[in-house]
């Protein structure tokens, strides 16, 4: 009896110091019973650290304090031993790996399970009597797969949906998804084939399926993108000048020899001709000079006849200077292209032949001056500017009775930056062409002085220049407002100014003041003078609305058309059974009964 008391307060020793509680002894008490076996499992068993580390590494004291002493050793056997001497379930990953190095005195169990834990990117979740010790990745998941999944429909307002897709998707977790409405279908006109067919008709919208915490991040984000953007004017001053220049000068001579210059057909200038082919006879003798191009058009024609001498002098210096200004402004978003052009359409034919066929079409060919621009607004008060400035002419030439196109063009694309509301200034687009034509009478055009008289010259210089002023300005909308409403009144002014130019028998003059002195009585109560007036400017004009909102507002009843559509009457008495109106009202709206049945009150 003796010899089992011994045992039993053995074993208790062990549990209290936090070592292994497993008897290794083996035989029978004093009375004949069968002692303790390892062999018999117990509620203490538990696996043996591995032969690779020193079970005396790791102690645990009475108080239970732990001390550790460790270097480079297996995790997984430092969480072995850590189970078998705290009496702790720790149950470890099969993706927890690695080594660790440290010491630690007298710390607590669950700050031992921290500082060893979390250098190497490992945690633990503690369940009932287990311990758990997981990567951070698997934690992750873990939380993410305990987290019930929502889904969130976000209409977007200036955001394309495939935009915000793009943008958001990196903000998913594992488990989330997120799918958009489809692109508009592209170019602003439909095709016979495809007039809009069944396509998405409603704005961009986003479908976002996630946990919670996802989902409230992606819409936070969403609101900070989908924001109006900002549209930029465009204000361009297009100044093209081009400056013709023409100087001609020449002088002709005609000498006839035993023959009056009256004898001839024509005049001086048909001397020649005549003696060619005939028609001045006899032994007359002719010399003549048409260097000088006198029978064309000149500013100054000088003719000189004296017995048989004839003499035409002619001096032209004509200059056209020709300037156009435009100054065209345009609204464009962000980030946008805009065109504008100033051109003509060039036509010529353009015939396209097969084996079996041969169509001919009327093609166009844009000849003039066009401004590509695109904006790009920066938060630190620039705008980026993609330019392409472009001037072209053109001409058609008849080729082997084809009309072939030719044109010409003069263009420059670049990017400057500008600050808002200030103007950029692209120039460089200009053309000089100077053609010097000479003619003279060899030999004699080159003697001095005398030599003007068997020669002529005709000059031309042809100057063109374009010059681009630009001013690009961030306007906001409450500019805008101000701006239309501006521009409204302007258009007003102009329409009641160009009223006052017309007769005063007029009908419009007559409708007016019929209105004025309306409105005039019935400022001053005298509503039945009033009335006399609006019914005066209703007979000259019945469609003025102004005179019969007038009239509404005296007379206190609604002027309306009378139904005669049945199928108008129809749809009144589909409403009247739709909606919970009183057939007074309805009677009072249209003028007649209720049921759709016009009556006699219309105000025609």
């Amino acid at each position: 009896m003796l010899h089992v008391n011994r045992l039993s307060v053995r074993v208790l020793f062990f549990c209290l110091t936090g070592w292994v509680c497993i008897s290794q002894v083996k035989g029978q008490d004093a009375s004949g019973n069968r002692a303790i076996s390892s062999d018999a499992p117990t509620l203490f068993d538990a696996p043996l650290p591995s032969a690779d580390i020193d079970p005396a590494s790791v102690t645990v004291s009475q108080a239970g304090l732990i001390d550790l002493d460790l270097k480079d050793q297996d995790i997984a056997q430092v969480l072995s031993l850590l189970s078998l001497q705290a009496q702790r379930n720790i149950i470890a990953s099969p993706n927890v790996s690695g080594t660790i190095s440290g010491r630690v005195y007298g710390a607590d169990f669950y700050e031992v399970l921290d500082g060893l834990l979390t250098p190497y990117g490992l945690a633990y979740r503690e369940k009932g009597n287990f311990i758990h010790v997981y990567t951070i990745d698997e934690i992750r998941v873990q939380e993410e797969a305990r987290q019930q999944l929502q889904t969130h429909i976000l209409r977007l307002n200036y955001l394309t949906a495939t935009e915000a897709a793009t943008l958001l998707t990196p903000m998913l977790s594992p488990l989330g998804a997120i799918t958009g409405s489809t692109e508009a279908a592209a170019g602003f006109e439909a095709n016979v084939s495809d007039g809009g067919a069944n396509t998405f008709a409603h704005s961009e919208t986003l479908i976002i399926c996630d946990t919670p915490k996802a989902v409230e991040e992606i819409i936070a984000v969403a609101s900070e993108l989908d924001v109006r953007p900002k549209q930029v004017l465009i204000e361009a001053t297009i100044l093209s000048a081009s400056l013709d220049e023409d100087n001609q000068f020449g002088v002709d001579l005609t000498i006839l020899a035993d023959m009056a210059f009256s004898e001839v057909a024509g005049g001086p200038a048909n001397a020649i001709a005549g003696l060619l082919t005939g028609t001045v006879t006899g032994t007359a003798n002719a010399f003549q000079t048409a260097v000088g191009n006198t029978s064309q058009p000149g500013g100054t024609k000088i003719g000189i006849l004296t017995g048989d001498v004839a003499a035409f002098i002619r001096a032209l210096d004509e200059v056209t200077d020709t300037t156009i200004l435009s100054n065209p402004k345009l609204l464009v978003l962000n980030r946008q292209r805009a065109i504008l052009q100033i051109v003509d359409k060039l036509g010529y034919i353009s015939t396209s032949t097969t084996e079996t066929s041969s169509t001919t079409t009327v093609e166009f060919l844009d000849v003039g001056t066009t401004l590509r621009v695109r904006p790009f607004i920066s938060n630190d008060g620039f705008i980026r500017l993609e330019l392409q400035p472009e001037i072209s002419d053109g001409t058609t030439s008849i080729e082997a009775d084809k009309i072939i196109p030719k044109t010409s063009t003069q263009n420059l694309i670049t990017n400057v930056m500008v600050r808002n509301g200030q103007t950029v200034i692209l120039g460089g687009l200009f053309k000089e062409q100077t053609t010097v034509g000479r003619r003279q009478t060899p030999f004699l055009g080159d003697v001095p002085l005398l030599g003007a008289a068997f020669r002529g010259q005709d000059d031309q210089v042809r100057r063109t220049e374009t010059i681009f002023m630009i001013t690009p300005t961030v306007v906001k909308d409450d500019s805008l407002y101000l701006a239309g409403e501006k521009m409204k009144d302007t258009v007003k002014t102009a329409r009641l100014g160009a009223r006052q130019g017309l007769l005063p028998f007029s009908r419009s003059k007559l409708v007016a003041s019929h209105m004025r002195d309306a409105l005039k009585k019935y400022e001053t109560g005298d509503y039945s003078k009033a009335l006399m007036y609006i019914n005066m400017a209703l007979r000259l004009d019945p469609a003025y609305v102004q005179a019969r909102q007038l009239h509404e507002k005296i007379t206190g009843k609604i002027q309306a058309p009378m139904q005669r559509s049945m199928l108008a009457q129809a749809i009144e008495g589909l409403i009247q059974e739709e909606l919970p109106i009183p057939p007074s009202v309805l009677d009072d709206a249209t003028g007649g009964t209720s049921g759709g049945i016009p009556g006699g009150g219309g105000g025609e």
